[in-house]
Order: C-alpha cells, then sequence, then structure tokens
C-alpha cells in the first residue's frame, strides 16, 4: 500500500469510520434477520397449535417481527446516511483547515493564525452553504478541481451530493417526509409535500461508493498542490474502503 503515499489525518478518519459504521450495521442485519425468522417460526408454530393463548401470543411475534423488518427497512438506512454525510462535511471542513492553515492568505489570515483561528474563519466559510456551493469554494478559493475530482464516480455531480444532504436533512428534521425547501432544492417537483421519502439500500451503497472516490481523490489533489500538508502516520489505499 505505501505507493500511494501517506494521506491526510482527515482521510484515515473518514475511511475508517466509514468502515466500522457500515461492518456494524451488515453485524446488526444478520443477528436481526435471525431474530426476526425466529420469530416468525414461533409465530407459526403457535398458529398450528391453535389455543386462544397461542394464537395471542403469535399475533404479538409476528407484530414484533414486523416491527423489525420496519426498523431495517426504514431506519437503518436514513441512519447510515446521516453519518455518511456528516463524515463527508466533517472531511471537507478538516481538509480545508489543513490547506488554509498552511496557506492562511486564501481565507484572508496573517501567517501567525493559530488553527483555531482558522477553523473558525472556515466554519464561517461554510456556514449555511450548500455542498454545490462548498464545491465552488475549494475550485475557486483552494484551487482544487471538485466538480472534476467527482467524475471519478460516474454520474457523481456536486449537485448529486447535495440532493444526498437535503434527504439526510428532511430525515433528520421531519421525519422523512417531503417539504416545500426540499422540492425547491432538489428540483423535484413531481413529488408532493408530506410524502415519505425512502433510502434505499441500493442508493445508500451507490452514494457511499461515489463519496469514498471523491474525497480519495481530494485529498490527493490536496497532498499534491499543497505538498506541505501534515500527513498521517497511517498507511492508507483506496481497498481500505469497506465495499
Amino acid at each position: 500500500m505505501k505507493e500511494y503515499g501517506k494521506r491526510t489525518e482527515g482521510l484515515v478518519s473518514f475511511c475508517f469510520d466509514l468502515n466500522q459504521s457500515f461492518l456494524l450495521v451488515k453485524l446488526v442485519s444478520r443477528n436481526a434477520k435471525a431474530e426476526i425468522q425466529q420469530r416468525m417460526s414461533d409465530a407459526l408454530e403457535l398458529k398450528r397449535r391453535g389455543a386462544d393463548a397461542d394464537l395471542s401470543k403469535a399475533i404479538e411475534l409476528q407484530k414484533q417481527a414486523e416491527s423489525y423488518l420496519s426498523l431495517g427497512r426504514d431506519t437503518m438506512p436514513s441512519i447510515l446516511l446521516l453519518f455518511l454525510m456528516t463524515k463527508l462535511e466533517a472531511y471537507l471542513e478538516d481538509i480545508a483547515v489543513l490547506i488554509c492553515h498552511q496557506s492562511p492568505h486564501l481565507i484572508g489570515l496573517g501567517g501567525a493564525s493559530t488553527e483555531e483561528e482558522t477553523r473558525y474563519e472556515i466554519n464561517k466559510l461554510f456556514s449555511k452553504k450548500r455542498l454545490d456551493q462548498i464545491a465552488e469554494l475549494f475550485e475557486t478559493k483552494f484551487n482544487i478541481p471538485f466538480s472534476e475530482t467527482c467524475k471519478c464516480a460516474e454520474g457523481c455531480t456536486p449537485r448529486e451530493l447535495d440532493k444526498a444532504k437535503a434527504i439526510r436533512n428532511i430525515h433528520v428534521h421531519s421525519q422523512g417526509r417531503v417539504t416545500p425547501n426540499f422540492r425547491k432544492r432538489t428540483g423535484d417537483q413531481s413529488l408532493k409535500d408530506g410524502e415519505f421519502y425512502s433510502i434505499t439500500i441500493e442508493y445508500l451503497n451507490d452514494l457511499k461508493d461515489k463519496i469514498c472516490l471523491l474525497v480519495w481523490g481530494l485529498d490527493t489533489l490536496a497532498t499534491s498542490i499543497y505538498p506541505n500538508l501534515p500527513r498521517s502516520s497511517a498507511d492508507i489505499s483506496p481497498d481500505d474502503f469497506s465495499s
């Protein structure tokens, strides 16, 4: 893996946390599947017996199994999306702080600025920005071709990433229900206000792969354009991202 060189601590952290979260979900899903199958099997056996007490217990077991299925279908993907987008935003802030701490003139700071002062300015710069707007800042202020880097993943664009952030927001703030602001931000007028916006595992895995490629590309460009950026002591390669 050494041929890839040392990457920043932000990329190492992103990679590690993403792996841990997706592996944890796989483990939980595997255990939940076994639990659901057992409850459904018990319910069928109780129904076969036919006694009133057994039927009541069977109905309760079936409700529990259906509740677990709903949790896995609707809740788990939204939790993973929340974590994925939060880690992406954290990485973008961290790499911007590293760049501007080394080159403070990019954001109008003096050479003696502390890391805390740099992060404060980056927070102000990024505050209330859409991801496509932050992508423009990377290009205009940091000389990193964010949009071109997105193309490392087929079909990935800053606007698509911002839509993922908007999806994350409605699942955090409005229980996954479509809002007028969501329709305006995504440009999808086919949706109805109050409609539940589901997150499929297929969408989540595709988005995760795109973000992994983007973050790797951004880190590679940043450490190339700004060779004095501090690097992590850990070796890392694209294979370290969860598949």
